[in-house]
């Protein structure tokens, strides 16, 4: 009998070991029903004392979540004591944090307590301190506090404060800051906050710090304010000593998935720039200013079964250099300014494209050069100031899917109607150097016709068939297009080559084809076999005529791509060569057209440079790529001159982290002048050269150059530079920082200027992966 219940000891302890026991004293439930416990094993040590222990799970108010090796809950005190007793640590877990702690004693009545050795883990990393007071539900009292979003056991970089107060999963407020790089500290702050867990609050941001050879030393600060869940703006102030100051607004509103508003507002007060004034051209202190911005709405259309697509653009101000001459950017500037406001829709049954625009667009463009008068010995500054101002109010447009006609045929069709109101001024004027100044000496119009106001038609269809037949492709297609006018610069209306008929009071319509036909050859694979290698090549050639009809325009506004119809009537042979030779390719391309209209009647980028022939430019590419280099060679060559009229080449290899990209464009002059190109650069280079210097340190040059006055291809002896930029970058586990050197030229008003500056940029990550942040010991180590 003895043996007999050692044996039921044994098993019915086994069983309690391993087996959740969820009890817990009636009284004591009864008493606290905001807390649930369970635990392998309790244990009552006095009349208000119970000791939980093996695998303890806590939960408080529904709310709180926690996990340890023993709990110990004091009835009278209402306290709570949670420890761990092996290795590792214990785990809470609320609506904002995961947190990790040492010890944790909480007092269930005022919701407090304190915490030693805790560490929270949020989205953008991690934060510990050796002591935290728990003082309300969401709020936490932080001492010695240290934050980093690096991952290792001694971290690259960390904030440390003296005191911090976390607000719930928003932001933490600290003070006495100290930034450190290892162990080494290098600035610090009286106090900031920040926010966490991707939530935002209101608060100045990092300041940079500029030294600008030519403008001196400047700085800029934003101000980030928070307006609402998903709405924000970001007010700034960017100075410089020399230069001037930028007031900059940048609003978001962020509604929904697909809607949303951004405003972009810049105010410049800009010191010793050049501008007009009473005819002249001076340095003085100017004010400009430009607003941009976008906003997007979709609504669900009930009588369509579909979704309405509104946009709205609004794009206005005096220029667009206020961004790039204060080094904010160093992309091209584009002096087009764009106002808009778009619906569209998808025609449910039939997948059309229906669209409504009002459209006011205005593009100013200046151009400078030397010339020098025939009775004149002096110099002047040729000035030619063009400008375009177009508005489509309204523009209704239909854009239409493919379908197929009773199984023949594809077709689709592109139509719309405007009322468009185009206005264009040139003025050519002449400057005289006096002194500092420039001085007007003559101002004369240039352009004749200066505006025209009229209502537009335009419908295009397009059908096409193709056939095979003994590997031979043959493709037909016929575009028919009507164009309708409500007034003609002429009240004649000429006829010829198109059906033309007087309409209106003095419009008119017109109607045309354009026409073709593209047939593709048989092609030839050939394969050659070597002992360890082999070439594969594929040629194909294909010949193409297409068709547009020659009729006189002269009475025909030209406002954009709808009104000019370039007549065409251009025979083209083209051969596809493609060699594949393991993991390399190499690929000839070569086409040469004949088209049997003058050369003056022929789209401009299709001319050639002689006046009476009828042979295009015959143009060659090859292409010659492996994983690691490729190289990109596009030209056009004139053969009754053999000159070489258009060279493309770009080339890039790279080894591991070492890659070198460069891309040459040569324009001989004639062809600048026959195709009517706004350039009057005939070289320009972009270069781009990575080196590293070890694992994570990389040095870097980009550069841009160009030249006006080279005639040959690769008379390169008078480059001029436009960019420079060469910087040493390092990235490291979580953070980054590069020091570089940067250049940039530009002209203003026909004046040379240059910007050169030294800039430094640190870059800190924060971790993205969840099960990444539970990998790490404490990081309060540095702190004992």
């Amino acid at each position: 009998m003895k043996t007999y219940r050692k044996i039921l000891g044994i098993f019915c302890t086994f069983f309690l070991v391993h087996l959740r026991v969820y009890a817990l004293p009636l009284d004591f439930v009864s008493d606290t029903k905001n807390l649930q416990i369970k635990s392998i094993k309790q244990t009552v040590t006095s009349k208000n004392i119970i000791v939980f222990e093996g695998d303890v799970e806590v939960l408080i108010d529904h709310a709180m979540h926690i996990w340890a090796d023993r709990v110990t809950v004091n009835r009278a005190l209402r306290t709570l004591v949670v420890e761990k007793v092996s290795s590792g640590a214990i785990k809470i877990e609320n609506q904002d944090f995961l947190i990790l702690a040492d010890t944790l004693e909480l007092d269930l009545t005022n919701k407090t307590g304190h915490a030693n050795n805790i560490r929270f883990h949020v989205k953008e990393g991690y934060i510990s301190a050796g002591r935290a007071e728990k003082v309300g539900k969401n709020k936490w009292s932080l001492h010695h506090m240290t934050y980093t979003a690096c991952a290792k056991d001694k971290p690259h970089w960390q904030i440390a404060a003296r005191k911090a107060m976390v607000y719930g999963g928003y932001f933490i407020r600290v003070s006495g800051v100290l930034f450190k790089i290892n162990k080494i500290p290098v600035f610090a702050v009286p106090k900031m906050a920040f926010p966490i867990q991707g939530r935002s609050k209101s608060g100045f941001l990092v300041p940079k710090i500029y030294l600008d050879y030519d403008s001196g030393f400047g700085f800029k600060e934003e101000y980030y304010w928070y307006l609402g869940q998903k709405c924000d703006t970001t007010l700034g102030v960017d100075w410089r000593r020399k230069k001037g100051v930028v007031f900059s607004d940048e609003f978001r509103w962020a509604r929904s998935v697909g809607n949303y508003t951004f405003i972009n507002s810049n105010y410049a007060i800009m010191r010793n720039t050049f501008m007009h004034r009473d005819e002249k051209i001076l340095r003085a202190t100017d004010q400009r200013y430009w607003i941009s911005g976008k906003d997007f709405r979709s609504y669900d259309d009930v009588l369509l079964n579909g979704k309405v697509n509104c946009l709205a653009r609004i794009d206005f101000g005096t220029d667009k250099n206020i961004g790039y001459q204060f080094f904010n950017s160093i992309n091209d500037i584009d002096n087009t300014f764009y106002n808009s406001f778009i619906v569209r829709t998808i025609w449910p049954k039939t997948s059309d494209l229906m669209e409504l625009r009002f459209d006011y667009t205005k593009l100013s463009r200046r151009r400078y050069s030397y010339v020098k008068e025939p009775d004149q010995e002096e110099r002047y500054v040729k000035e030619l100031d063009n400008s375009v101002f177009v508005s489509q109010v309204p523009h209704f447009e239909s854009n239409s899917a493919y379908r197929i006609f009773k199984n023949n045929f594809f077709y689709r069709h592109d139509m719309f109607v405007d009322q468009i109101d185009y206005r264009e001024s040139e003025h050519e004027r002449l400057y005289s150097q006096q002194d500092a100044h420039l001085l007007l000496a003559r101002d004369a119009q240039t352009v004749p016709l200066s505006f025209a106001n009229l209502v537009r038609f335009n419908y295009r269809a397009t059908c096409e068939e193709a056939f095979s037949f003994y590997r031979n492709y043959l493709r037909f297609f016929l575009c028919p297009n009507i164009q309708v006018r409500s007034s003609l610069i002429k009240d004649q209306v000429l006829r010829k080559n198109a059906f033309e008929q007087k309409l209106f009071a003095r419009g008119g319509g017109r109607f045309f084809v354009h026409g073709g036909v593209h047939w593709a050859l048989p092609e030839q694979a050939t394969l050659w076999c070597f002992k360890k290698h082999s070439i594969m090549n594929y040629f194909q050639p294909v010949l193409s005529w297409d068709y547009i009809p020659k009729f006189d325009q002269s009475h025909w506004y030209h406002m954009d791509k709808w009104d000019r119809v370039y007549p065409k009537n251009q025979l083209e042979l083209s051969v596809r060569n493609n060699f594949v030779w393991d993991n390399m390719s190499f690929d000839i391309n070569i086409s040469q057209a004949y088209d049997f209209y003058d050369q003056k009647d022929l789209f401009p980028l299709q001319r050639s440079v002689h006046k009476n022939t009828h042979l295009l430019p015959i143009h060659v590419t090859c292409e010659l790529e492996r994983p690691e280099f490729n190289i990109l060679l596009d030209q056009e060559y004139d053969i009754a001159d053999k000159r070489l009229l258009h060279s493309r080449i770009t080339t890039g290899f790279s080894v591991g982290n070492l890659k070198f990209d460069m891309g040459y464009l040569f324009q001989h002059r004639k062809m600048q002048q026959v195709r009517e190109l706004l350039s009057n650069t005939s070289h320009f280079i972009l270069l781009d050269v990575s080196v590293p210097l070890g694992k994570n340190l990389t040095v870097r040059y980009d550069g841009q150059f160009y030249s006006e006055t080279g005639r040959h291809f690769l008379e390169l002896s008078n480059l001029k530079p436009l960019l420079h930029r060469v910087y040493c970058e390092y990235n490291g586990h979580c953070w980054g920082c590069y020091l570089g050197y940067e250049e940039k030229r530009y002209r203003e008003l026909g004046n040379d200027k240059h910007e050169r500056a030294i800039v430094f940029s640190l870059r800190l990550d924060s971790l993205g992966s969840f099960a990444k942040k539970f990998k790490r010991p404490t990081i309060f180590k540095d702190h004992e």
